[in-house]
């Protein structure tokens, strides 16, 4: 069994981040951008694609769950892409409070060069990106029971890039980033359980999930703001 700290992290992150409502403002902006766009986009496709009433109805229906389904893979795909860019210019001062509440320095890089290193992470992750994002779709043909699968494989996305947000505070370079990924293997697998079971907590509150993505980057921040790197 992993330590506790392995699975509560994101729940420790949200805690921390509840008591301070003053720093709110600016990380749920970027949440509201980032699930906007998303849903944007996506709705964008649905409409596209959506067939004409003149078809036979078994023509229809097929047509109907294609413009769904790639409705739903366009908003999926769409978070997964962003996600890394929004996420280092509208949370990093999440990561970077919780660090200089430890005592710890911080480093803020220009932002030209955090949308370069958003952009290189994303090129570096792409396919690990790819495959929970068809976990996640995938899971949408098990009905009920692909729910908590698809919280999992997107929630895994969502951590990985939370501790990257944490790393970069620390002024860690991407390929120590990237290293930071295969050397915290079990903070992300046990982290993404939590971090999955908390999402669908949230979404039950409706307009809560855009705490969650914040969350997460103040637990990651906390994890390692209280173990040293390494």
């Amino acid at each position: 069994m992993p330590t506790s700290p392995s699975l509560i992290w994101p729940f420790l992150g949200f805690l921390w981040l509840i008591r301070r409502p003053g720093l709110w403002l600016r990380p749920l902006a970027g949440m509201a951008v980032l699930g906007i766009t998303g849903l944007a986009l996506g709705a964008g496709m649905l409409w596209w694609l959506w067939p004409d009433n003149s078809l036979p109805w078994w023509s229809w229906l097929g047509r109907a769950g294609l413009a769904l389904g790639l409705g739903m893979a366009t908003g999926v795909a769409a978070w997964a892409a962003l996600a890394p860019l929004l996420m280092n210019l509208f949370l990093d001062t999440l990561a970077a409070t919780v660090r200089r509440e430890a005592g710890l320095a911080v480093v803020d890089p220009p932002v030209a060069a955090s949308i370069h290193a958003a952009g290189a992470l994303l090129l570096a992750t792409l396919p690990e990106r790819l495959g929970w994002t068809a976990l996640a779709l995938g899971a949408g043909f098990l009905g009920p029971f692909g729910i908590p699968v698809a919280a999992y494989a997107g929630a895994r996305i969502a951590v990985g890039d939370a501790l990257d947000t944490a790393l970069a505070a620390e002024g860690s370079s991407l390929t120590e980033r990237l290293a930071a990924r295969q050397e915290h293997r079990q903070l992300l697998r046990w982290g993404g359980l939590g971090a999955g079971a908390m999402q669908l907590g949230l979404a039950l509150l409706l307009i809560a999930w855009l705490w969650w993505l914040p969350a997460l980057v103040c637990g990651a921040t906390l994890h390692r703001a209280a173990k040293p790197p390494g």
